[in-house]
């Protein structure tokens, strides 16, 4: 039985509570002027103030996700239209393009493109249109929560893969490079020169290799005491002036992290005494310890690539091409319907013995065709291969495979390191036929 008294207090108690939590209520709301959606609207009010308030534009770093880096160029208007450039290909860098965009209030304030545009290329899930993975891309995004804002700059975070943009406002000589086309004119110097050097002020010349579809910017060279190789390999990306490389590259007591582009002689310097040229001859690296003696130890192995007369390495003679494209095309039109993979060529100096392992598909499914060579290398580093055996996948395809193996079979090799590529490169050259010599991948 409840006592009268003891349910006065409890009614006076509630009474109490519900009365205090109500003033509170009128405290809280007194501390805001405005309802949560006024908030939120004074937001992204500011935010497409923000977005508006460059004159000239802003340029962007996009980095994605699985590596790759590209520079855009927006120009956002009132009516919701952006105006876009970027250094994806010759056509996104020399062609301003147009999309719309939208402030939303997401669980953040989001920026996004919402029609397809240059910004959805590095995000589009077909791999063959920005070299990504089918289904994924480059894992990049195109809808991109406001992270924050300090002084000319916006920091961008991607809703779905975190993929990220740093906005900054473009200056107007920035922007008369840019809608000029000399970004476009960057990337078909680029794409037309494959012999590029670079003088340092110790008279050394060393390679570069630059590629688009990677955003890398690679070199191999001599270490200081000149025993060996030492590669630099960092990402980069166009600039209204040139390129930006994400480290700098340090040599001989030189440093640089920009690549310059002369407008009126159309090509890349780093300072008035160190400028690019090109220079298609083979880059021949000779260290004292020459890749005779650390191929089998160092470097387990020479890896020709699928598709190698598609992508011919450097050091690929054309004969050498001619030939491994007609064993291709036996490969995959014979009985079998093989489709010819890598092929390693594999060293083990305890046994003087070569492997060339080639690779091949049938219907998805891997084989190994395995041809083994005894070998005997001389003084001058000159190689001379024996054939003793192979398995029943080689043998099937000899073949296909017997104007490359004859020139095992037949002539004499001298190997050497060749720069200029984006992953360093061994090469093979007979020394009976000069029209025959090819190179690979060097790995373990």
């Amino acid at each position: 039985m409840i006592h009268k008294h003891s349910l006065l207090f409890h009614i006076f108690l509630t009474v109490f509570v519900c009365g205090f939590l109500l003033s509170c209520e009128k405290e809280y709301n007194s501390i805001y002027d405005q309802s949560p959606d006024e908030r939120l609207r004074k937001t992204l009010d500011a935010y497409n103030d923000l977005l508006l308030s460059a004159p000239h534009g802003w340029k962007g770093t996009l980095k994605t996700k699985l590596g790759p880096v590209f520079f855009y160029y927006f120009d956002f208007h009132t009516e919701g239209k952006v105006t876009m450039l970027a250094d994806f290909n010759q056509t996104t860098a020399g062609t301003a393009a147009e999309g719309t965009w939208v402030l939303k209030a997401l669980q953040r304030p989001t920026l996004s493109f919402d029609t397809y545009s240059y910004i959805h290329l590095p995000a589009d899930p077909n791999g063959n249109v920005n070299g990504g993975d089918n289904g994924s891309g480059l894992l990049s995004d195109f809808q991109f929560a406001i992270a924050s804002t300090a002084g000319d700059s916006i920091v961008l975070e991607g809703i779905q893969n975190k993929s990220s943009i740093t906005l900054t406002k473009v200056t107007q000589p920035e922007v008369t490079q840019l809608t000029s086309g000399q970004m476009k004119n960057m990337l078909q110097y680029v794409a037309s020169h494959k012999g590029l050097r670079l003088t340092l002020p110790d008279k050394t010349t060393i390679p570069l290799a630059i590629s688009t579809l990677t955003k890398t910017i690679a070199s191999q060279y001599l270490s200081a005491d000149g025993s060996e190789i030492e590669e630099f390999t960092t990402p980069f990306t166009f600039s209204p002036s040139g390129i930006s490389l994400t480290t700098a590259f340090t040599i001989a007591g030189a440093s640089f992290k920009e690549l310059h582009w002369d407008v009126d002689k159309q090509e890349f310097y780093v300072d008035a005494t160190r400028r690019i040229i090109n220079d298609n001859s083979l880059f021949i690296l000779t260290p004292s310890i020459p890749l005779s003696s650390t191929l089998g130890s160092k470097y387990a192995f020479l890896q020709v690539p699928e598709n190698t007369d598609f992508y011919p390495l450097l050091g690929q003679s054309n004969e050498f091409l001619s030939l491994y494209s007609k064993a291709r095309e036996s490969m995959l039109a014979g009985d079998y319907k093989l489709t010819l993979k890598q092929m390693d060529f594999v060293f083990k100096p305890s046994t003087h013995t070569l492997l060339i392992d080639v690779y091949v598909t049938q219907n998805g499914n891997l084989f190994l065709g395995q041809y083994m060579y005894t070998y005997e290398l001389n003084e001058a580093g000159i190689f001379k291969f024996t054939f003793n055996q192979a398995n029943d996948v080689a043998w099937a395809i000899q073949g296909d495979l017997s104007g490359l193996l004859s020139y095992i079979d037949n002539d004499t090799f001298t190997v050497k390191y060749i720069g200029g590529a984006h992953q360093l490169l061994g090469g093979m050259f007979s020394q009976e036929n000069t029209n025959f010599s090819f190179s690979g991948y060097l790995g373990n």
